[in-house]
């Protein structure tokens, strides 16, 4: 079944992005999968010196089942070289104002919430978080949206954090989890590489004045699991850093699994996200396999 998907997408692949791999069979899958299970080249050297690369080991094999993972490691490699390929430039005044314009679409149609005991808690969380971090790539801002919706966003700096994920998190721990998740998109320049595309479907090189159009399609761009393992495992890494429990965040995961229910395998090669179920795992493994510690499941 492996080889068959390899077949079809790799004709897509072929047809839109001049890519050949319909002949890549189990054997190419998994060399392919085993050179990317740890493969840090495509980290900003920045975000490498924020977290300490060098102390922590980021095994991505978890997101790896016994079917799709190694088509789900294929393709989210070709996303990144398929971009990479286009010399088109970002920056960081692009990233930020498309951050700007996004805080306006949101705050159009949302309202802030003010109340103290939620905002008191947030600022505590990202001063703490902030405070490990060297050489941050922005200034960061962050806004609690008044709306019970389980989610957290970022653009440019501005980082969104909704009422119904605080509330569904347990203690500190957990909502620093998510909050140095968001963190991490842009350090690792998630968002970055989400204007890149943007620009080049639209046409849009090197001018300026047209940036904030991308805002609200960048807001509804997804990452790919590659992009949202990373950003776990170097989120835990940071609160680590600050002195918040990374086990934490497995429990996270593992409530979010149980709302998430059972889903398909192949349903996975198409998610954006890992399952909720696999973040737990890898969870898991990353913090007993760097801090020696066994998270209780």
């Amino acid at each position: 079944m492996q080889y068959t998907l390899a077949i079809f997408l790799g004709t897509v692949l072929s047809t839109v992005f001049g890519f050949n791999i319909t002949n890549w069979g189990n054997s190419e899958l998994a060399e392919h999968k085993n050179a990317i299970q740890t493969d840090s080249t495509d980290i900003p050297i920045k975000a490498i010196q924020n977290v300490g690369v060098s102390e922590t080991k980021h095994d991505l094999s978890c997101l790896s089942g016994e079917g799709l993972g190694g088509l789900i490691d294929l393709f989210g490699g070709f996303e990144e070289e398929i971009v990479g390929a286009v010399d088109v430039e970002v920056s960081i005044e692009e990233e930020i104002e498309v951050g700007e314009q996004a805080k306006k679409e949101i705050l159009s149609k949302s309202s802030l919430l003010t109340d103290s005991r939620y905002t008191n808690r947030i600022d505590r969380i990202m001063k703490k978080l902030l405070a490990e971090l060297d050489n941050p790539r922005f200034d960061y801002e962050w806004f609690i949206i008044n709306e019970d919706v389980i989610n957290a966003m970022t653009c440019g700096g501005n980082i969104f954090i909704y009422k119904g994920i605080i509330d569904f998190a347990d203690d500190d721990d957990e909502i620093a989890a998510i909050l140095a998740h968001e963190i991490y998109h842009n350090e690792l320049e998630h968002i970055k590489q989400h204007i890149k595309k943007e620009k080049i479907a639209k046409g849009i090189f090197g001018e300026f004045s047209q940036i904030p159009m991308l805002a609200a399609t960048v807001l509804t761009l997804s990452y790919n699991q590659k992009n949202e393992a990373n950003c776990d495992l170097y989120g835990i890494d940071l609160c680590e850093k600050a002195g918040y429990d990374g086990c934490h965040a497995e429990k996270l995961w593992q409530r979010m699994s149980n709302k998430e229910g059972d889903r398909m395998e192949f349903e996975k090669l198409f998610s954006t996200h890992p399952f909720s179920k696999e973040r737990a795992n890898c969870i898991h493994k990353h913090m007993k396999n760097n801090y020696n510690r066994t998270c209780s499941h």
